[in-house]
């Protein structure tokens, strides 16, 4: 069967002799799409006809949608009988097209999808169930009405992150141990802008957003990890929320109406999901417990120029 809607990507990481090597994501997603059409194999209601998909990931919502296409039978006079059959196509396709779209999610700064795949995080199973949480959207054609389209929308958190919590109380949050001129914040907002220095190298790269990202002072002393935060805001939302607006309204009930707001120095980690700020914004908020629960329920909004929309 074939199937559309593959993106390839590949990351960039310079070596010690200043040049670019270039480390294909396609390929290991390639053999962790073998694993998973070992473990979740195509139904024979699927084999009928061309499934074809397309993935977005909103951020800012933390959803991802796919949306399936069929083409309709175009012999026989019974065209709604026809258009059914190629939704049940459709259904049938959808846990294992769910699996493969998963594959280059960034999970956070050292883990894609791939990874946890290959590393046994998820069992056929847990993907068969994963893959029956999507909202199902109402079923719509193509002009000529030749084509079948459905989308299925996933809410990120409430789909993946209890597979990769593992702890049910937080580790303590560092702190600052010296006297520091401070006071209670409601949130924390960081600017990320487009581009940012990326830690150890002599380039900037934009920032990459995943479920969890994790925060370092400009020392890369580590603020916050998925360790430290709270499990029950974690599930909820993940420890920061992403948008492309300096409109904070939309975002009171997570960062309050008095949030901290601080510009990011850099970025950090394997992939550049991570943040770093500087040693005097991470005082601000490791002075007070108070600031410290700020990180651990996960109030922090992060202003960036997002990449293109991921296909």
């Amino acid at each position: 069967m074939k199937l559309k809607g593959w993106k390839m990507e590949r990351w960039q990481v310079k070596t010690g002799a200043g040049r670019f090597r270039f480390f294909p994501v396609f390929i290991r997603a390639f053999t962790a799409s073998i694993l998973i059409s070992i473990l979740l194999p195509w139904p024979a209601a699927a084999q009928d006809g061309e499934i074809s998909w397309t993935r977005v990931i909103d951020w800012e919502k933390g959803e991802m949608t796919l949306t399936l296409s069929a083409a309709l039978a175009r012999t026989g006079p019974n065209r709604p009988a026809a258009a059914i059959t190629a939704e049940r196509r459709i259904d049938t396709s959808l846990s294992k097209i769910f699996s493969e779209a998963l594959l280059p999610l960034q999970i956070d700064s050292t883990m894609t999808f791939v990874d946890s795949v290959e590393t046994g995080v998820f069992t056929a199973a847990e993907l068969l169930s994963v893959a029956q949480t999507a909202k199902k959207g109402i079923p719509r054609y193509s002009q000529d009405m030749q084509t079948i389209f459905v989308d299925y929308t996933y809410r990120l958190y409430d789909s993946l992150a209890p597979y990769f919590i593992r702890h049910s109380q937080p580790r303590e949050i560092p702190h600052y141990l010296a006297w520091f001129p401070t006071r209670e914040y409601t949130g924390i907002v960081i600017y990320a802008g487009k581009n940012l220095p990326v830690h150890g190298e002599a380039f900037e790269s934009p920032l990459v957003p995943c479920l969890f990202p994790e925060l370092f002072d400009a020392q890369t002393n580590p603020l916050f990890s998925i360790e430290m935060g709270d499990p029950a805001y974690l599930k909820r939302w993940g420890s920061a929320a992403y948008t492309s607006s300096f409109d904070e309204t939309p975002w009171r009930d997570r960062i309050g109406d008095r949030p901290l707001r601080i510009i990011a120095a850099g970025l950090y980690g394997k992939y550049p999901t991570d943040l770093k700020i500087d040693m005097e914004d991470a005082a601000l908020i490791l002075a007070l417990p108070a600031n410290r629960r700020l990180l651990a329920e996960g109030r922090i909004l992060i202003i960036f120029d997002p990449p293109a929309p991921e296909f």
